[in-house]
């Protein structure tokens, strides 16, 4: 079957639905309950897992993907370099001869200086304050909500870990797995908007088995 792996990636469900529009089976994996609860709102029959992506036991597939520089965010406190490696051997193992794991990520750069942005409208507010941390290879952005409630306004503050990693780092590691792998800077006619941020497109090759012991 058309099965889609949708890794870590679910949010509100839009990409599930997209991906079912075009004839795929998909599976949406969320560390958030309430963003599953979200995605399963929207109406699509994908499956949907609270969970880490970094635990999932994936089914045979044809691609995995997981967008927005999800791999990056360290809300997950057992998201490291080496459990990433790991998680991506068990997706190569996972995937059909000739299937894809598609990801993007925020690389050196993402956010060259610091920076202070803010959007709004009559009832809402949103500011933004993004840090890159050149020698950790980390950024942190820091988001504060105002929300027009009755005659007053609620505030919300959260705050985003993310970890920097360059595109030779995975290049490496995912060749060393077995698959071949392209750095990209778009996905077809979508640019990657980001300055900083890349694309990844590894493919696992025909007729190279897995642990599982499949093949062409």
């Amino acid at each position: 079957s058309r099965r889609i792996g949708s890794l870590g990636d679910c949010r509100d469900g839009g990409w599930c639905v997209r991906l079912e529009e075009a004839g795929f089976q998909a599976h949406g994996v969320d560390l958030s309950p309430a963003m599953v609860a979200r995605a399963r709102g929207r109406g699509a029959t994908a499956r949907f897992t609270v969970g880490s992506l970094l635990e999932v036991s994936w089914p045979i597939c044809v691609a995995v993907t997981a967008l927005g520089e999800v791999l990056n965010y360290q809300f997950d406190t057992g998201n490291t370099w080496e459990r990433l490696v790991e998680c991506f051997a068990r997706i190569f193992d996972a995937l059909v001869p000739g299937g894809l794991l598609i990801f993007d990520v925020a690389g050196p750069g993402r956010c060259p200086e610091p920076r202070q942005v803010f959007h709004g409208g009559e009832e809402w507010m949103v500011l933004v304050e993004t840090l890159e941390d050149h020698a950790a290879k980390t950024l942190t952005r820091k988001i504060i909500t105002f929300r027009r409630v009755g005659a007053g306004y609620r505030r919300s503050d959260e705050t985003h870990s993310l970890q920097i990693y360059s595109s030779d780092a995975f290049k490496s590691a995912l060749t060393a797995i077995g698959f071949t792998v392209e750095i990209v800077e778009a996905y077809g006619e979508y640019a990657i908007p980001f300055p900083g941020s890349y694309g990844v497109v590894a493919r696992r090759p025909e007729g190279r088995s897995g642990a599982r012991g499949d093949s062409a």
